[in-house]
Parts: structure tokens; sequence; C-alpha cells
């Protein structure tokens, strides 16, 4: 399968218990605030690109990518992006009764890298996913879909000058990025 998706995303934080490495006078919390403003003020349209394997008509093993960014064209934009994998299952592919029905419903977990940032502070780590979509088939091998997802970034690197790399290790940055996307689906079997 092969996949498309656009729609709308949007941020939480709480820098309340940032810590940065070497940092004597607690400046955790200021520097998580000056990270996470400039993208909780912005637009965050998001893209989503993704690849995988259907095995056995419900379960998927995908590879994805999702961006997002927030004023682009001002001179402190900025974005984030997120690379990794996840396993979809699509429970009602195993309801025999259901087979003829056009539509389909998954659910999903993910995991990888992440990055955010800005002209000046960013962030970088793991992450967590989790999500749901919903399909309708137009053809046997095209569906529209739906998909809320919920990413939990566990950063453990902050930059304190973006442009210039300079970075340290971080922890306790707590964020969220909800997105709720619309995508077309196109559907490759080898039979």
């Amino acid at each position: 399968m092969l996949g498309l998706e656009s729609g709308y995303g949007h941020w939480s934080f709480d820098s309340t218990n940032l810590k940065l490495k070497n940092d004597s006078f607690g400046l955790g919390t200021l520097a998580g605030n000056l990270f996470a403003q400039p993208i909780s003020d912005g637009s965050n349209y998001t893209l989503n690109l993704h690849l995988g394997w259907n095995f056995y008509g419900h379960a998927a093993v995908e590879a994805a990518i999702h961006a997002t960014s927030w004023d682009l064209f001002k001179e402190d934009r900025g974005g984030s992006g997120f690379v990794g994998g996840r396993l979809t299952w699509y429970p009602l592919q195993l309801v025999s009764s259901l087979a003829d029905r056009k539509y389909d419903a998954g659910v999903e977990f993910g995991t990888g890298y992440s990055i955010a940032g800005g002209p000046n502070y960013g962030m970088e780590g793991s992450y967590v996913q989790f999500g749901a979509s919903g399909e309708i088939y137009v053809a046997k091998s095209i569906s529209f879909a739906l998909n809320l997802r919920y990413f939990i970034p566990m950063w453990s690197t902050y930059y304190l000058d973006y442009n210039q790399n300079i970075k340290t290790d971080a922890s306790g940055m707590s964020a969220g990025w909800f997105t709720a996307t619309l995508g077309v689906v196109l559907h490759v079997s080898p039979n």
C-alpha cells in the first residue's frame, strides 16, 4: 500500500520538568518555553507519506514520514518531522460476514525518530505514536482515508542554537502532537 495524506496538527507542551545537561542556572523551563512558543502559535499543516505491506488482509507493516510546518513565509518559520515505522491492525477483516463491505477501520502503533525546531531552538529524539483510521474504497485498489493520530515525542537533545548546531542533552520535556488527516491510499496486491 502507498498512501498520501494531508491535514491539520495541534501541538501541546509542558516544559515544567525540562532539564538541560550542565544547566547550573535552572533554565530548563525557560528554554522549553522558548522552543514551544513559536510552534504553539503557528499554523500546523501536516503531510504524511507511507509505504507498507498488508499481511493476510488484517495486519500491515508500514514505513511513514510525517511533516509539519509553521509560519513558512516568515523569518521565524519552523517545522518538525517524524520518520519511523508502524504496525496497523484491521480487525474488521477477520469478520467473514463483512467480506463485501466498501469500508475498513484500523488501529495503529508506531515508533521512530523525530525532530522539531525553528530558526533558533529545537529538540530531537525518539517518539511513539497511536492512531485510528477509517477507509472507504472507491475501487478495488483505491481508498480514501480519515486518520487520527497522536504522537508522543521523547526528545533527548535540546538545540540552544539550531542554525549553529549548538546542542545539549535534555530530559523531561512533555509534548504531544495530534493530527487529523484525509488521504488517498493505493492498494496493490501481488495476486
